[in-house]
């Protein structure tokens, strides 16, 4: 059953083979314009036939739908893809396959869950077309002015893949200068061949010259092997384990731990929450310590003096959800937190909303603008997800305030009872 509308673009194209779940994505999602059914062979004429903003499709054979989203990718190529799927593993397929498949819903299906990710999807496409339909509306004039817009495009593309280099240049060189490392050895080792004597065989150099380019080595070994580190997370495939409460709590417990140092700098407060007792989680308790020990020290490091940093534990419908919640410190220069229009972009690597360095988090373990880089792809091979977003809170004092929530839901482990 399918529901024909005039109009040849649309916001959502469903696919689903069960026609109760059909019915039931239908009746949700009313209030767009919707083209929906239940047969394979239609759905695939609709897809020819209309340019859905959105495509809600369930999954089949796994070698069918591979040449499937193949030919889909070629013929729709600005279509949103949401796939329906019965195990996590075949989304992650799907997302190293093809880069337009945005989201995942598990079956059976939450409607809450199918709700929050149509419409983030809707969101996200209405950001990355908004600007270029503004700009095409205004030349539909002569072939002179058309050529003009071009040419202008061109150029703009030219200047942002400029910036893009130019910050992924810009965040290595203040890695590499935080922590008096080589941006002191430089002018060191100019004082060193200013006041070098040379004595046949040997060289005198002044002593505490000569100390000081030893201690201001350190910062370059961390660097090495903070680069070494951040290789072998992105080569390494962890392991799915199945964690309970108690085990979840403990790495809480030792990641925060581990960052006190960090925690010392601006004298600030890790307020946690009442754990979730008696669940288990799919994940991996390696890589949740390497999550929350960045995500915690992104946090205070992007907060003011003497601030709380909530760490909150509740259920959703996703799963368990961890958020990580902390107040905005003031810059002059550049975006404050984290808008609605950078929620997915925050992920990219390199990507800045400001220039705002403090060498004194050199020794963070992640950095060189990709460690919620590292973050992401990890969460999503083991089955979770992040996001970044900005809320309005006032938990941690007498007014309002807008604040940068980390959330991370991690899949729950579903035992089968016995029959």
């Amino acid at each position: 059953m399918f529901r024909e509308i005039t109009k040849k673009t649309i916001d959502i194209l469903i696919y689903i083979s069960q026609p109760e779940e059909l019915s039931l994505c239908e009746e949700r999602l009313k209030n767009y314009s919707v083209i929906s059914t239940n047969n394979l062979e239609s759905a695939i004429k609709l897809l020819v036939e209309y340019e859905p903003k959105v495509a809600l499709l369930e999954s089949f054979s796994k070698s069918f739908d591979i040449e499937f989203l193949k030919g889909l990718q070629r013929i729709k190529s600005n279509t949103i893809v949401i796939k329906i799927v019965k195990e996590v593993e075949d989304y992650i397929l799907y997302q190293k396959a093809f880069n337009f498949i945005y989201d995942y819903i598990k079956k059976p299906i939450k409607i809450e869950v199918l709700q929050d990710s149509v419409e983030k999807a809707l969101r996200f496409l209405d950001y990355r077309v908004s600007n270029t339909d503004s700009l095409l509306s205004e030349f539909d004039g002569l072939k002179k002015k058309e050529y003009e817009f071009l040419l202008r495009k061109e150029e703009e593309r030219l200047k942002e893949k400029q910036k893009t280099g130019r910050n992924i240049i810009e965040t290595i060189v203040h890695s590499i200068y935080q922590g008096m490392g080589v941006g002191n050895l430089v002018s060191l080792v100019d004082f060193l061949q200013m006041f070098m004597i040379e004595d046949g065989e040997y060289t005198k150099v002044q002593t505490e010259i000569l100390k000081s380019i030893i201690s201001n080595a350190e910062p370059l070994q961390l660097m090495k092997e903070r680069m070494d580190y951040m290789m072998e997370l992105m080569d390494r495939n962890f392991e799915i384990q199945t964690i309970d409460s108690n085990e979840l709590n403990h790495c809480i417990h030792k990641s925060i731990e581990e960052i006190e140092s960090i925690r010392q700098i601006k004298n600030q407060e890790i307020i946690l929450g009442p754990p979730v007792e008696g669940k288990q989680i799919k994940s991996n308790l390696h890589f949740l310590k390497i999550s929350f020990k960045e995500l915690l020290t992104n946090a205070l490091k992007y907060s003011p003096e003497k601030s709380k940093i909530q760490f909150r534990q509740f259920l959703s419908p996703e799963g368990l959800s961890i958020t990580i919640l902390n107040s905005l410190q003031k810059i002059t220069i550049g975006i404050q937190g984290v808008p609605s229009e950078a929620e997915f972009s925050v992920f990219e690597p390199f990507y800045k909303l400001n220039n705002m360095y403090d060498e004194r988090y050199f020794r963070e373990e992640l950095g060189f603008g990709i460690g919620l880089t590292i973050i992401k792809n990890g969460l999503r091979s083991l089955g979770g997800r992040i996001k970044l977003y900005n809320v309005i809170d006032s938990s941690t004092s007498s007014e309002l305030e807008k604040k940068v929530a980390a959330h991370i839901v991690l899949p729950l482990f579903q035992t089968t009872s016995a029959i």
